[in-house]
């Protein structure tokens, strides 16, 4: 009798956490707005009503240099590494993919991007016109400390193609971003094959609106008087070539 009794416990927790589950699953963001309507933290009032956790999408607003963000997500199906969802991240000059990975015991998530494209020119931190397209190749981001204090560390690594800079070519290269668990972060662009190899880097703390950067020319022999110019308001002269140094605020 006792073992029926328990047996019979058993099974209704087991049907009632699954009835738990499957409303979770097929829930929406206007569910839980109804349920807690004063509740929820302010950057959830970007997602759409109709999201939920098997896919939907979240509007990012524009910010300084950052144009308007629109990020949607769809679940796959889990594995003994995890829950899954496909990741899209689009806006003007940006095109992102990726997947996040999120552990049965949800204590940490990992990001891994799969490709896109982002426009420099209206992205970079760079005081003159500049333009270029990056291709994402590899990299992600892991985020620890879920369940208590989120941190988020990674790198990202890629080609950038037809740079200019104030109607100048400067050939094509390598982009890196690294980010470290404090917040820290730095991206580097090298360049070659056009006017004069170049290289430029950015830094600084997350969420910090503004960064500090670099821009090395190895020779400004060649630059057009309009480039000459402005890296004579802008930077100093080493040797053959110039170095610019500054601040510029990201969004």
């Amino acid at each position: 009798m006792i073992r029926a009794l328990f047996k019979t416990l058993i099974l209704l927790l087991i049907f009632s956490a699954g009835l738990v589950a499957a409303a979770v699953w097929q829930g929406q963001m206007s569910h839980l707005r109804q349920v807690r309507p004063q509740g929820l933290p302010h950057w959830t009032d970007r997602i759409a009503p109709e999201a939920g956790l098997r896919d939907g999408r979240m509007e990012l607003e524009a910010t300084g240099q950052r144009p308007e963000l629109t990020l949607q997500w769809a679940a796959r199906w889990p594995d003994g590494a995890g829950w899954h969802w496909d990741l899209r991240l689009t806006g003007e000059g940006v095109e992102l993919a990726g997947e996040l990975t999120l552990g049965l015991w949800p204590s940490q998530a990992v990001i891994t991007l799969t490709g896109g494209t982002l426009d420099l020119g209206r992205l970079a931190p760079i005081p003159a016109a500049a333009s270029g397209i990056g291709t994402i190749e590899t990299g992600g981001f892991r985020i620890i400390g879920l369940l208590d204090t989120p941190a988020v560390s990674g790198e990202v690594s890629g080609r950038v193609t037809g740079v200019l800079v104030a109607g100048t070519e400067f050939g094509d290269g390598s982009v890196t971003v690294a980010l470290a668990p404090d917040g820290a972060w730095q991206a580097d662009i090298a360049v070659s094959g056009g006017a004069s190899p170049a290289a430029a880097s950015a830094r600084g703390l997350w969420p910090a609106p503004t960064a500090e950067f670099t821009l090395t020319l190895d020779d400004a022999s060649g630059l057009p008087n309009v480039l000459k110019d402005l890296l004579a308001s802008t930077g100093r002269p080493a040797g053959a070539g110039w170095i610019v140094e500054g601040t510029a605020r990201l969004f």
